[in-house]
């Protein structure tokens, strides 16, 4: 299976660059290429502090 870099949240500041399994796009469904994206204060602080559910944040290496 091809694979594709992620920014991984494990918990607070701990955030890994790493590779992992790219998704499959389910019959009728569509996959999204994210060219950009913004963080809030909220959102930044849901970082630092994780509430009890697992975070997980996806990105495709731009360069490849």
């Amino acid at each position: 299976m091809a694979t594709m870099k992620a920014a991984v949240m494990y918990g607070p500041n701990d955030i890994r660059y790493e590779d992992t399994e790219k998704p499959v796009c389910p019959q009728d469904g569509l996959i999204l290429k994210i060219m950009a994206v913004g963080l809030c204060g909220s959102d930044i602080r849901n970082l630092l502090q994780i509430p009890e559910k697992e975070i997980i944040l996806l990105f495709t290496d731009m360069r490849s």
